[in-house]
């Protein structure tokens, strides 16, 4: 069985394809111009931060803080414009469930620019849904193994492992 994603170099046509493809699908607008992709690193930047000095001091939480990782669509590029993100929240081995659905949620909805802050924790997949300042994120505190199976190697994907 080969893997999820293929490590080998895009040949000349695979480019060409892509460029079709691109071309095609310009005139339904589906693309996100420069200053919305900009935006949409920035808002990461601020979650990541948030996670990081979460249950933190200040002076620990770069050391010792936790970390945001994308996957889904945003990860490899081919989301479309409007699309959620994907992200995952790493924290420190000491931050249980229900900090995360406690205090960490509780600081994300005292942000000014989250709205439309919910925690869904008896979904299958237990995911605090969010807009942040314009984006649509999709915040997960762990990814179960029934959720692996659909990704490729984590390594490629550079998810850690939970």
């Amino acid at each position: 069985m080969t893997s999820a994603i293929s490590l080998a170099e895009p040949k000349t046509e695979d480019h060409t394809k892509t460029v079709e493809l691109q071309k095609a699908l310009e005139p339904y607008n589906v693309f996100e111009d420069e200053s919305k992709l900009n935006h949409r690193m920035e808002i990461l930047s601020k979650l990541n931060t948030l996670v990081k000095q979460w249950n933190m001091p200040e002076v620990l939480a770069e050391k010792l803080g936790g970390k945001i990782y994308t996957f889904g669509s945003y990860r490899v590029g081919v989301n479309h414009k409007g699309a959620n993100i994907d992200a995952l929240c790493v924290a420190p081995r000491n931050i249980e469930r229900q900090d995360y659905f406690g205090s960490f949620f509780e600081l994300l909805k005292k942000q000014p620019e989250v709205t439309e802050c919910r925690a869904v924790e008896e979904a299958l997949v237990p995911v605090v849904k969010m807009n942040l300042d314009g984006i649509k994120i999709d915040a997960l505190k762990e990814i179960p193994d029934n959720l692996r199976r659909y990704a490729a190697e984590e390594s490629e994907l550079d998810l850690p492992r939970v």
